[in-house]
C-alpha cells in the first residue's frame, strides 16, 4: 500500500391584520408557504443556494393567494433577494429587493427593522452594480432608521457609514460626509476596534476636512492616523496618511511650495490584499534602463503634538419619518435554476492551489534570470521614475508641486489621490465597480497618478477584463516604478490570465527591486509553484505533442497515472469537522462544501457520488475547516488534500481548507472558499495535476474575485474520462520529478 499523497491547491413570521380587509389567510405550521419558508431559510442560512432556491420557489409558487400587501409575500421576496445577493446574482437580488419593498411598505406600521434589512440588502446590491446615486439614498434611508432603533452609537452603524461617507465625496456633499465619518469615528473609538481601523477613518475625516478649509482640526487627526498606522500591517493606508499629514501641513504653512517640471504620482498604491491569485516568484532580470535608481527614503513624519481627542456626537433630534421610495412594480424575471502537483518522493504526491491573495518577498531573490523578456513594458514610454509616460510627461509643466511624503506633489494630484485613497477602501470590501468609477475620475483630473492606474488595474482583473488591468498596471510602472504595487498585481494578473511565464518574470522583477516588502515569504513560495507548473505544462506539451482537446486528462495524470476511487456501489462517506469555534469560519461555508461536491457528482454521472456523516469513523474523505496555516505545507496555499491510494485505487482522502488568509491574518471571500473548495475535490477523487487554462477549476490559480467558481465544460469532460471504462488504471512505474 502505498504512502498518503498529498495534494493542494486549492423564522418563520405569523402576520395577524387589525383589520379583516387585510388579513391573510391563516395557516399552520404544516402550511405549503410555512414549511417551504422555513426549509428556505435554513438552507439560506446554511449557505447551500441550490436548496434554498428550491424551497423558495415552492414558497413563491404557494404565495400566489396572497394579497399583495400580504407580508407573507414581503417575506419571500425578501429571502429571494438575499438568496440572490449571496450568489452574487446582483441584478435579480435587486429585483426581489425592489419588490419586497414595495410589499412591505404598503403594509400599515411594518417593522421598521425589518424593512431596514431589505432597504440594506437593496443598497448592498445597487453598490455591486455601480450605481452611486442610488446606494446614497437608500444608506441615508437605513442610517437613519437604525440610528432611531439602535442609537447613534450603535456597532451597526459601521458597516453603512463609511461608504456612505466616501460617496457623498464623490458627488462633492462634504458636509454629509463629515458627519458619517464623525460618527464612524465616535463608534469606533467607543468599540476598540482595530488600530487600522480608526486610522483610517480619521485620515478620511481629515482628508475631508482639508477640503473645508478646516486644516488645524484636519492637521491633528491626520498626525492620529499616521501613528496608528504606521506600525500595522496596512503600509498603503500608512502611506496615504503621511502623503496627507503632509500636504495639510503644507497648507498650513509649515513647508514651502516650490515650481518644478517634473512629475510623479505619490499617491497610495492598492496591494493586492483581496485578490488571493497565486503569487510566484519571479526569475530575477537585469535591472530595467534608467530604472536602477531605488527611492530616497521617507522619513517618517515627526508628531510631537498630541492631537485632542474627537468630540463625541451628541444626537438629541430624532430622525423624521422614513418616506417610502416609490418603485414601478416589475415582475420579477425567471432565473432557470441552474495546485500545483509536485511529487515529495516515489510514494508521496502533492498538489496545490494558492489562495488569491497576492504576497512578495522580504528577503534577496534566489530566482535566477531568463533572458531580456519584459513583459510590463509599455512601448514608447519613459520608464523612469518623475519622467511619466510620453504622452502625459509635460502635463504638470511649471506648476506649483507641494512636498509630500518625500516627494513632489501637485493639487491636482493631491485631489486625485484622495480620491484612489477612497476607491481603495471600497476595493477592501470587493465594490469593484464603484472603485472603478472613482478612480476614472481620479485618472479624468490626474491622468498620470500612477496609484490611480494601479488600483484600477486591480479592481479590472477582479472584474474579469484582465487585458484592461494589465494596460492599466504597465502604465503605473511607466510612471513610477518605484512604488511595489503595480508590480505585484500585474503579476498577478498575468497568472489569473493564465500567462505564468509572464508572470514568473515579473514577479522575480518584483523580488529583485523589492526585497524587503513584507509578502515575501508567501510569494517566493508561489513562485517556486508556477515554475515548477511551467516546467511540467512543457513536458505534458512536449509528450503529447501540443494537442489540446476537450479535456485536460493527460495533464491531471502526466506525473501520477490514473487514479480513482474503486468502483462500488455504495457512496464516498464525507465528514465535515465541526467548525463553529474556527476563526474566519462561517456557517455558509458548509454550504460552499456540499454544493461543490454535489457539481463533481453531477459532472462524473454519479460515477462518484457521495454521503455526508455525522460521525468521522468510517470516512472515506475527511473535510478540516481550519485558519492554524502549519496544517498545511505552504503559506502560499489555500488549501490541501492528503490522498492515500493503493496502486490506482483512492483509499481515503484529507481535505483542509484554510478560513484566513495566513499572511494577511483576514478571511477568505467567499468565492475564494468555493474556489479552493472545488479545486480540493478535484484532487480528491483523482484528478492530481492541473489544467493549463484558468478558465478551469483545476487550474492553478483562482478566478478573479466576481467571477464565482464553477466547473467549466473541460472539467465535466475530464472528470468523466477519468471515471470512464476505456481508460487504463495501470500507475507509472516512476512519477515524474
Amino acid at each position: 500500500m502505498r504512502a498518503p499523497s498529498r495534494l493542494s491547491a486549492g423564522l418563520v413570521s405569523i402576520f395577524v391584520a387589525s383589520s379583516i380587509c387585510l388579513a391573510p389567510p391563516l395557516y399552520g405550521k404544516s402550511s405549503p408557504w410555512d414549511g417551504a419558508m422555513t426549509s428556505g431559510r435554513a438552507a439560506l442560512k446554511s449557505g447551500d443556494y441550490v436548496e434554498a432556491r428550491r424551497h423558495l420557489d415552492l414558497a413563491m409558487d404557494s404565495s400566489r393567494m396572497f394579497q399583495t400587501s400580504d407580508p407573507r409575500l414581503g417575506e419571500t421576496y425578501q429571502s429571494l433577494g438575499e438568496l440572490y445577493l449571496g450568489d452574487q446574482d446582483y441584478p435579480q437580488a435587486k429585483e426581489y429587493f425592489n419588490r419586497a419593498l414595495m410589499v412591505e411598505q404598503s403594509v400599515p406600521g411594518f417593522d421598521q427593522l425589518k424593512l431596514a434589512d431589505t432597504l440594506y440588502g437593496l443598497a448592498t446590491a445597487t453598490e455591486m452594480m455601480g450605481d452611486r446615486d442610488m446606494a446614497i439614498i437608500l444608506l441615508k434611508r437605513v442610517r437613519d432608521i437604525w440610528t432611531s432603533k439602535y442609537g447613534a452609537r450603535s456597532p451597526k452603524l459601521i458597516s453603512i457609514l463609511k461608504p456612505l461617507g466616501i460617496y457623498s465625496t464623490v458627488n462633492g456633499d462634504v458636509k454629509v460626509s463629515e458627519e458619517c465619518y464623525r460618527q464612524l469615528i465616535s463608534i469606533q473609538e467607543q468599540n476598540s476596534v482595530e488600530p487600522a481601523q480608526l486610522g483610517s477613518s480619521l485620515n478620511l475625516l481629515a482628508a475631508t476636512l482639508t477640503k473645508e478649509g478646516k486644516l488645524t482640526e484636519a492637521s491633528g487627526l491626520a498626525e492620529r492616523a499616521v501613528k496608528l498606522l504606521q506600525n500595522s500591517d496596512s503600509t498603503i493606508a500608512a502611506e496615504g496618511a503621511n502623503d496627507n499629514l503632509a500636504y495639510i501641513n503644507q497648507q498650513l504653512g509649515k513647508t514651502t511650495p516650490v515650481s518644478t517640471v517634473a512629475t510623479s504620482g505619490t499617491a497610495s498604491d492598492t496591494v493586492n490584499r483581496s485578490i488571493g491569485g497565486s503569487t510566484a516568484t519571479l526569475l530575477s532580470g537585469k535591472p530595467v534602463e534608467n530604472w536602477t535608481k531605488q527611492p530616497e527614503t521617507v522619513k517618517p513624519v515627526e508628531v510631537t503634538k498630541q492631537p485632542e481627542a474627537v468630540k463625541p456626537i451628541e444626537v438629541t433630534k430624532q430622525p423624521e419619518a422614513v418616506k417610502p421610495i416609490e418603485i414601478a412594480q416589475k415582475p420579477p424575471t425567471t432565473v432557470p435554476v441552474v495546485a500545483i502537483t509536485k511529487p515529495q518522493d516515489t510514494t508521496k504526491l502533492t498538489a496545490r492551489i494558492e489562495t488569491k491573495k497576492v504576497l512578495v518577498p522580504p528577503s534577496s531573490s534566489v530566482i535566477t534570470h531568463v533572458g531580456e523578456f519584459r513583459p510590463w513594458e509599455m512601448s514608447g514610454a519613459i520608464a523612469d521614475s518623475g519622467a511619466g509616460t510620453s504622452n502625459a510627461k509635460n502635463a504638470n509643466w511649471g506648476k506649483i508641486r507641494y512636498l509630500t511624503g518625500g516627494k513632489l506633489i501637485s493639487q491636482e494630484e493631491y485631489q486625485a489621490m484622495l480620491l484612489a485613497n477612497e476607491a481603495y477602501e471600497l476595493i477592501r470590501t470587493e465594490k469593484y465597480k464603484m472603485a472603478c468609477d472613482i478612480l476614472n475620475k481620479a485618472l479624468g483630473i490626474c491622468p498620470t497618478l500612477a496609484s490611480a492606474h494601479t488600483n484600477l488595474g486591480l479592481a479590472l482583473s477582479q472584474l474579469g477584463d484582465n487585458d484592461g488591468a494589465i494596460s492599466h498596471l504597465k502604465e503605473a510602472i511607466a510612471i513610477d516604478p518605484h512604488r511595489s504595487a503595480a508590480w505585484i498585481n500585474l503579476a498577478s494578473t498575468f497568472q489569473l490570465d493564465g500567462q505564468l511565464k509572464a508572470a514568473l518574470v515579473t514577479y522575480s522583477e518584483y523580488a529583485n527591486r523589492f526585497p524587503k516588502e513584507p509578502l515575501a515569504r508567501k510569494a517566493q513560495e508561489i513562485a517556486s509553484h508556477l515554475d515548477h507548473e511551467v516546467k511540467e505544462q512543457a513536458a505534458v506539451a512536449g509528450a503529447d505533442g501540443g494537442r489540446t482537446g476537450p479535456d485536460y486528462f493527460v495533464y491531471a495524470s502526466h506525473t501520477s497515472g490514473a487514479v480513482r476511487w474503486t468502483d462500488q456501489p455504495s457512496k464516498i462517506k464525507v465528514y465535515v469537522q465541526p467548525s463553529s469555534g474556527v476563526p474566519g469560519y462561517k456557517q455558509e461555508y458548509d454550504g460552499f462544501c456540499a454544493e461543490a461536491f454535489r457539481q463533481w457528482a453531477e459532472a462524473s454521472k454519479d460515477r462518484v457520488a457521495f454521503e455526508f456523516i455525522k460521525k468521522p469513523e468510517g470516512a472515506d474523505i475527511d473535510w478540516v475547516w481550519t485558519n492554524d496555516a502549519s496544517k498545511v505545507s505552504s503559506v502560499a496555499e489555500g488549501g490541501e488534500t492528503n490522498v492515500t491510494y493503493d496502486g490506482s485505487k483512492i483509499k481515503h482522502a484529507t481535505v483542509t481548507v484554510l478560513t484566513t488568509n495566513p499572511a494577511m491574518n483576514s478571511p477568505l471571500s467567499p468565492n475564494q472558499i468555493r474556489a479552493v473548495s472545488l479545486h480540493e475535490i478535484g484532487h480528491a477523487i483523482g484528478l492530481i495535476g492541473h489544467s493549463p487554462k484558468p478558465q478551469d477549476i483545476m487550474f492553478c490559480s483562482m478566478p478573479p474575485a466576481m467571477s464565482k467558481p464553477t466547473l467549466s465544460v473541460r472539467d465535466v469532460h475530464t472528470i468523466e474520462k477519468l471515471y470512464s471504462q476505456s481508460v487504463s488504471y495501470a500507475r507509472k512505474s516512476q512519477p515524474r520529478s
